[in-house]
C-alpha cells in the first residue's frame, strides 16, 4: 500500500501486487538511456581568429582614416568652392556675372563693411572675395595686401593651413603674376616656390612656363610658351613681351618665324593691352556662352568689352560668332567685317564669313571666305594651325559638294585626307569626313550615271 500525502491530509490507495512486481522488474536488455548533454561548440580556426583580431583593432584605424581623407581632401575644396555658392556668389568677381561697375561698387562696399564687423579672423574668404574683385579691377596694390593677409590667415595655424589650402595657393598664384607682371622677377619666384602643387592651380600650364622662364632667362622657347600662355589669359601685354623676348633670344630660324607669326596672327593688331573692365567682359561672356548657353547675354557682354575697349578685334569676332548662334546674320557679318578691318590677318572672321555664307546657300562666297584663311594659315605657317587646314579644306569641299561640283569638291576632300594624315595632333574626325564625302559624292556619281543611262536607253 502506497500513502500519499497532500495538504496535509493522508491519503491511502491499493495498489495491486502484480503491478508491483511489474514496476520493479528490471528493464529489458539494450542501451541505457544517458542523460543528454550539451554539444560542445566548434573552435575557430587561428586564421578566423586573427581576422577578427585585425577587424577589431582596424576599425578605429579605418575610422581615422577616413576622417583624415575628408579633412585634409575633400574638406579644403569644399571650403573653397563655398565662395560659388550663396551667399558669398553675388560678391565673388570671379563668378563673371558682374554686369557693370555698379556691380563691382556694390561688391566692394559689402566686402569692405563684412571686413569690418566679421568676428571670425580664421576664415580667409572675405579677403580674399576683396582681393579677386581688385585684381579684376586693375588695383594691384590693393590685392597684393589682400592677397597676403589670405596667406597670412590661413598659415596661422596647422588646421588653417589644411582647410584654407585652396585659399593659400591662389593666393601665391595671383601674387606670382602680378609680381612677375611688375618686373619683380625675385618676388615672383618666392611665390611659385610657396605654391605645394602647380598642377592643382588655376592656371598649371602658365605657372609652369613661368617658373621654366624664371630658371633659365635664355631659353627663347620658354619664353614662348610663356607668352602664348598669357595670350590665352588675356594678358596680351605680358603675351607681347615674352613673344618679343623669345624672338630676341631665339637663335633658331623655326623659332624666330613662329613668334613672328604669333605676333601678327594670334594676337591683336591696333591695341597694346586690354583694360582691365574689358578683359573682365570678355570672360563674362565666355560664361554665359559656355557655361549658361545664354547667348543674348553673352553677346551684351562682348559689346561692352568692345565699347570698352574699341581697337579689339577678338571681341568682334566673339560677337560675329555669337550673332550667328542668334541667328542674326546682319550683326555677324558687320561684326567679322569690322575685326577684319582692324587685322587682315586675322583668319578666324573669314571663317564665320565662310559660315555665313554656308546658312545663307552662297557656295561661292563661302568658298571665296575659306579660301582667304586658307591663305592666311599657309602664309603663316605653323605646327599649331596645320590641323586647321584639314578641317578648311573639308569646309571647301563641302561648300563644292552643296554647289554641285562633284570633281573640285572630291579634289579638296581628297586634300582634306592627306593634310589630316600629316598632322601630328588628333585629326582623325577630319579623315573621317573626307572619307565620308568622298563616298557619297562616288555614290552621287554612279546614281547619275545609271540615271544617265536609263535615259539613253
Amino acid at each position: 500500500m502506497k500513502v500519499w500525502e497532500k495538504r496535509g491530509r493522508t491519503l491511502k490507495f491499493c495498489i495491486p501486487a502484480s503491478i508491483i512486481l511489474i514496476m520493479n522488474q528490471p528493464p529489458e536488455s539494450g542501451p541505457v538511456p544517458q542523460k543528454p548533454t550539451p554539444a560542445l561548440r566548434r573552435k575557430l580556426p587561428w586564421w578566423g581568429v586573427g581576422l577578427m583580431a585585425f577587424g577589431l583593432i582596424s576599425l578605429p584605424g579605418i575610422a581615422l582614416g577616413g576622417f583624415a581623407y575628408y579633412f585634409c581632401a575633400i574638406l579644403p575644396e569644399d571650403n573653397f568652392y563655398s565662395i560659388y555658392e550663396a551667399p558669398w556668389d553675388s560678391l565673388n568677381s570671379g563668378n563673371y556675372r558682374f554686369n557693370g561697375p555698379q556691380d563691382f561698387s556694390r561688391a566692394e562696399r559689402k566686402l569692405v563693411a563684412e571686413i569690418a564687423s566679421h568676428t571670425n579672423r580664421e576664415d580667409p574668404k572675405l579677403y580674399y572675395l576683396l582681393a579677386e574683385l581688385h585684381n579684376s579691377m586693375g588695383i594691384f596694390h590693393s590685392a597684393v595686401e589682400e592677397y597676403r593677409q589670405v596667406i597670412q590667415i590661413s598659415d596661422a595655424t596647422w588646421a588653417g593651413r589644411i582647410l584654407n589650402r585652396d585659399f593659400a595657393r591662389s593666393a601665391h598664384e595671383e601674387l606670382a603674376l602680378i609680381y612677375y607682371m611688375h618686373h619683380s622677377p625675385q618676388f615672383a619666384r618666392e611665390q611659385l616656390d610657396a605654391i605645394d602643387d602647380l598642377e592643382a592651380t588655376q592656371s598649371p600650364e602658365l605657372l609652369t612656363a613661368m617658373r621654366d622662364s624664371l630658371d633659365d632667362p635664355q631659353r627663347a622657347d620658354f619664353h614662348l610658351l610663356l607668352g602664348k600662355a598669357f595670350s590665352d589669359r588675356l594678358m596680351l601685354e605680358m603675351a607681347a613681351r615674352e613673344i618679343s623676348q623669345a624672338n630676341q633670344l631665339s637663335q633658331s630660324p623655326q623659332l624666330k618665324l613662329e613668334a613672328s607669326n604669333f605676333q601678327k596672327t594670334r594676337l591683336p593688331r591696333k591695341i597694346r593691352d586690354l583694360s582691365p573692365m574689358a578683359r573682365y567682359y570678355t570672360f563674362c561672356g565666355e560664361a554665359y556662352e559656355n557655361d549658361d548657353q545664354d547667348l543674348a547675354r553673352a553677346a551684351a557682354a562682348y559689346e561692352r568689352a568692345v565699347q570698352d575697349t574699341p581697337g579689339y578685334e577678338w571681341g568682334y569676332n566673339d560677337l560675329a560668332k555669337i550673332y550667328r548662334d542668334l541667328k542674326d546674320f546682319d550683326k555677324a557679318e558687320s561684326s567679322a567685317r569690322k575685326a577684319i578691318s582692324l587685322n587682315p590677318d586675322f583668319y578666324n572672321p573669314y571663317l564665320t564669313l565662310g559660315d555665313l555664307a554656308l546658312d545663307r546657300r552662297d557656295f561661292p562666297g563661302a568658298i571665296a571666305h575659306f579660301q582667304q584663311a586658307k591663305a592666311i594659315i599657309q602664309r603663316f605657317a605653323s605646327k599649331e594651325n596645320q590641323h586647321l587646314l584639314a578641317n578648311l579644306e573639308n569646309q571647301i569641299a563641302y561648300a563644292y559638294e552643296s554647289g554641285g561640283h562633284w570633281r573640285e569638291a572630291g579634289q579638296h576632300y581628297h586634300q582634306a585626307m592627306l593634310s589630316a594624315a600629316e598632322d601630328e595632333g588628333d585629326s582623325s574626325s577630319d579623315y573621317d569626313y573626307a572619307q565620308d564625302g568622298l563616298a557619297r559624292i562616288k555614290a552621287s556619281a554612279r546614281q547619275l550615271s545609271a540615271q544617265e543611262l536609263s535615259w539613253k536607253r
